[in-house]
């Protein structure tokens, strides 16, 4: 059973600055796929480190670029950092 996300046009009571924008990150009509919006919006707003995990090509960066995108940091660069090769010690 998939979880109960709401619909975009509720989004905006949970997440402040939903009202703003006019498309979603990731265009698609699965509650799976809005909650993963509706956390990213969540998560820009804040100001804590975010820790990305998932299978590779299952589009971190991205993910992490839109949250950089929406936070209050979006005037810095964005830098991308590749840990598959480091070690436990370095993380």
């Amino acid at each position: 059973m998939e979880p109960d996300f709401p619909e975009k046009s509720s989004m905006n009571a949970i997440v402040p600055g939903l009202e703003n924008t006019n498309h979603l990150f990731v265009e698609g009509i699965s509650p799976s796929v809005k909650g993963v919006e509706c956390i990213i919006r969540e998560l820009s707003g804040s100001d804590v480190p975010v820790l990305l995990l998932a299978e590779h090509g299952a589009g971190k960066r991205a993910t992490a670029e839109r949250i950089h995108q929406l936070s209050a940091r979006r005037q810095e660069p964005f830098h991308a950092v590749a840990c598959r090769g480091l070690t436990p010690e370095v993380l």
